[in-house]
């Protein structure tokens, strides 16, 4: 006679906890009015635009919560910096895939959003980001804005089928957006489509073909959003036991595992 009993307790316990407390830091506010508080502000760690801003003027004061239209610019000190600004935004762009157009069809509309400010100067650069792709957007004086974000579209085939097609030219439009300065047009035609890599390439053209000649004040090392505190812990535990019992001569006894 052979029994055999398998027990498995449960292997997997797994618990994961997220801190969401309130994360205040020293910045500022200017108001649409242009006044400019100086205080506490809170650090809700954005990737896309706010919908709203909380400000307090000391760790003791109650806070208050402005809209983005009531405000011209958000600093946070040796941090990241915003500014309420009317961009061009294509709302057409998609990377999903489950969200992805037929055809590569811009829907550009000017939205007025507390835009990321990665430089600052003569040529700035923003980021803006929607659905969860960012938009890069810079402009020249007198010059309109150049948008730039990645986007993929479904392409029909010769076979009747749709495949997934890359949209993002932003080399192209680099290229040509600063065809009359080399320096900035070389570095345009090998940047990656980074921050870094599109900051680059604006710096080029502030030094060598800017009205100032100097490159402009960035926030890039501080426009890396930082994630509030998480902390995430796990706890493995398994166990079997086989038992193997037979009344054969030939296997004398219990067998164990």
């Amino acid at each position: 006679m052979l029994l055999r009993l398998l027990f498995v307790l449960p292997a997997l316990l797994f618990c994961t906890f997220q801190s969401l407390a309130q994360a205040y830091e020293p910045g500022l506010l200017v108001t649409s009015t242009g006044d400019t508080l100086r205080g506490e502000i809170e650090n809700s760690f954005w990737v896309e635009p706010p919908a709203f801003v909380r400000y307090r003027a000391a760790s003791a004061a109650s806070s208050q919560m402005f809209q983005p239209r009531q405000l011209r610019a958000v600093s946070f000190t040796d941090g990241r910096y915003f500014k309420y600004e009317a961009l061009p935004l294509d709302r057409a762009v998609q990377t999903e895939l489950d969200k992805l157009p037929r055809g590569n069809y811009p829907a550009i509309r000017v939205d007025t959003v507390l835009a990321e400010v990665l430089l600052d100067g003569p040529v700035p650069l923003r980021r803006v980001v929607l659905d969860g792709t960012p938009h890069y957007l810079l402009w020249r004086p007198n010059q309109p804005v150049l948008e730039l974000s990645e986007r993929r579209y479904l392409r029909e085939t010769e076979n009747d089928l749709w495949s997934v097609a890359d949209g993002n030219n932003y080399l192209a439009q680099l290229s040509l957006y600063f065809l009359d300065c080399p320096e900035a047009a070389s570095a345009a035609r090998l940047a990656p489509f980074t921050a870094e890599g599109l900051a680059d390439v604006v710096q080029a053209f502030n030094q060598a073909c800017g009205s100032e000649h100097k490159p402009a004040q960035s926030w890039l090392a501080q426009a890396k959003p930082r994630r509030r505190l998480s902390f995430q812990g796990g706890v493995l535990a398994g166990v079997r036991y086989n038992r193997i019992e037979s009344t054969s001569h030939q296997l004398a006894g219990p067998c164990v595992d």
